[in-house]
């Protein structure tokens, strides 16, 4: 399942990737069972999947650091 999740995103993170103008954070929910996980992408390139550090830290401490990237990746956080 978990695996299945992760080619999902990736597949969308790579059909996304080619389009044109200033990259813009798009932020979204995906639900996992009784869950949903938060993404958030920004960019165009080439994915890249962004994980945080861990339980109780979100990805806010990796910006705007990791987003200066956006011009040659497609960041899928």
């Amino acid at each position: 399942m978990k695996a299945a999740l992760v080619l999902a995103i990736i597949a969308s993170a790579a059909a996304t990737s080619q389009t044109e103008g200033p990259a813009a954070a798009r932020e979204a929910r995906i639900p996992v069972g009784n869950a949903s996980l938060f993404t958030r992408e920004i960019g165009r390139g080439q994915p890249m999947i962004v994980l945080h550090g861990g339980p109780d830290f979100d990805h806010n401490y990796l910006l705007p650091d990791l987003d200066r990237l956006s011009d040659a990746f497609h960041l899928v956080y």
